[in-house]
């Protein structure tokens, strides 16, 4: 997050927040966890204090896995001209796995920083990324992550 701002490149998080209701929701229902957590308000729809928004960040509210079904995300990126995409989060298996493959077939370059996603399951996340790698987007370390937006950030500033 300090390489991404520090090289100017526009940092965006998603929440999953349900709008008054999880009755429509039937991706999560059927993981079987309590819902009431993604209602918006919720405490459990805020993003963690450690990795918390700035004001010039965006946060995109979604509902379902992908970040961008049903989201302006798509958009966004457009009009950012952005090329690539980094991915990081929770869950490997789910929101980051839909999210990098929809970010691949709308034609980004996408990256998924291997050490800055997580999930419940080691198994479930070891195979999604071995199988992300080997179909659709880098694996990356953090590291090399930041290395990249570095190098982003010295040619934006050499650039004017």
């Amino acid at each position: 997050l300090p390489a991404a701002r520090a090289a100017g490149v526009p940092v965006i998080y998603t929440r999953n927040v349900q709008k008054k209701t999880i009755r429509f929701d039937m991706v999560s229902a059927k993981a079987g966890w309590d819902h009431s957590r993604t209602i918006e308000g919720d405490p459990g729809t805020e993003i963690v204090p450690a990795v918390a928004p700035t004001p010039e960040d965006m946060v995109v509210d979604k509902a379902y896995a992908s970040a961008f079904w049903g989201t302006p995300l798509e958009t966004y990126l457009i009009q950012l001209r952005a090329d690539s995409v980094i991915v990081m989060g929770v869950s490997t298996s789910g929101c980051v796995r839909a999210t990098a493959v929809d970010a691949v077939t709308r034609g980004f370059n996408t990256a998924v920083v291997w050490d800055g996603v997580a999930d419940r399951i080691q198994l479930s996340h070891k195979a999604t990324l071995l199988d992300l790698w080997m179909k659709y987007a880098d694996l990356v370390s953090g590291a090399e992550a930041g290395e990249y937006l570095a190098r982003i950030g010295e040619r934006r500033r050499s650039n004017g």
